[in-house]
């Protein structure tokens, strides 16, 4: 997408601008922003509204219409960005570790070496990720005909780098909608469009 003429935009609030860590409108109702995307992407952006029920973070997405320079540039979405503050403001928690490149070494290196039709091992590796956000993660790109992703791209996890409490911050690996472009089929199918 860098080569392309419309190109995204990542903004911030940065205290030592502004004196605020976050942006004085309210962008998304009900949560204080430090920082957003302006991202090209309908199917992106609906994607992270069909999995309300599930098991899997998603960010909001919105319309918006981009002026630089009070020159009229391009309509686009602007969507929320996982950070501190996201994972703070939507799961209560607050020491995360955040991997966007794809599953990580430990849980490969788990599978590797461990044989999960075991209940013991299938046990253990339910201590590492949380089995169902994975599930969830698996079906919804399934039915949305993702064609972007796999174990080693696209794929977005989380997880509280201590343990803080016995819900979300557990210490467990959990999945994450990130970068949902290349599922045009199921989401024209779901949506009841065409490509005319």
């Amino acid at each position: 997408t860098r080569r392309l003429p419309l190109s995204r935009f990542s903004v911030s609030s940065p205290k030592e601008y502004s004196g605020s860590s976050t942006f004085p409108a309210e962008l998304f109702k009900g949560k204080a922003t430090h920082s957003v995307v302006l991202r090209e992407g309908f199917e992106n952006a609906v994607s992270m509204y069909t999995v309300p029920d599930r098991d899997v973070a998603t960010v909001e997405c919105i319309p918006v219409a981009v002026y630089l320079n009070g020159e009229f540039w391009y309509d686009t979405y602007m969507q929320e960005k996982y950070n501190d503050t996201y994972f703070r403001q939507t799961f209560g928690v607050r020491n995360v570790e955040f991997y966007k490149t794809g599953i990580n070494d430990e849980i490969l290196g788990f599978i590797g070496t461990h044989d999960l039709t075991k209940d013991s091992d299938y046990e253990a590796f339910g201590e590492i990720i949380d089995i169902q956000s994975y599930i969830d993660y698996i079906c919804a790109n399934v039915y949305l005909g993702n064609t972007d992703y796999n174990e080693y791209q696209n794929t977005a996890m989380w997880r509280t780098v201590t343990r803080e409490n016995d819900s979300y911050g557990d210490g467990r690996w959990r999945w994450a909608f990130y970068d949902m472009d290349l599922q045009t089929a199921g989401c024209r199918r779901n949506y009841g469009m065409t490509d005319s």
